[in-house]
């Protein structure tokens, strides 16, 4: 009697083997649309950063912050980042000396401040930054050779210019 169940849902192809039949098909069909349909309406996939994390002060403010000292790294920032980790105040990109950098808000999620620091840590501006999801993305040039670039939450930080910012490694 088993046998004859089983015959029921698996028949044999012209070439012998096993094929499903046509219900279990629709069925598998059908679970494909709702798994792709539920992946859809979940938004974007979280993005992993495997930036490593460090403390910084900026003024008097001890901040967390990620850091992107790589060229890569400095090239994917928060893209694609829906919102930081609890605990995690903003990303900050580090030069090892002092450069002239643009800045892009293409495939960003989230509106940003970017806080300028000049290559002896003193903060020399800053900068609202909007998402764009076009092509013809705004730039945001930094107003001059810059040591540190600080990306964080809109309206979250209040710095004041001047503001000193100290790392404690490398970064």
């Amino acid at each position: 009697m088993r046998a004859a169940k089983l015959h029921t849902h698996c028949r044999r192809a012209p070439s012998g083997r096993r094929r499903l039949a046509s219900r279990d098909a629709r069925a598998f069909v059908v679970a494909l649309f709702v798994a792709a349909a539920v992946a859809a309406c979940t938004g974007p996939a979280a993005v992993d950063h495997p930036f490593p994390s460090e403390s910084i002060t900026v003024g008097d403010q001890d901040l967390t912050v990620w850091v992107a000292d790589e060229p890569e790294e400095r090239h994917q920032g928060l893209r694609g980042v829906e919102a930081l980790p609890r605990g995690v105040a903003g990303l900050l990109f580090s030069w090892r000396s002092p450069a002239e950098a643009t800045f892009t808000m293409k495939g960003a999620l989230i509106p940003l401040d970017i806080w300028w620091f000049d290559g002896d840590g003193a903060l020399i501006g800053s900068t609202q930054m909007d998402p764009c999801s076009g092509d013809a993305c705004p730039t945001y040039p930094s107003p001059g050779p810059i040591g540190w670039a600080l990306e964080t939450p809109l309206g979250e930080l209040d710095l004041s210019e001047g503001s000193a910012l100290s790392t404690t490694g490398d970064g």
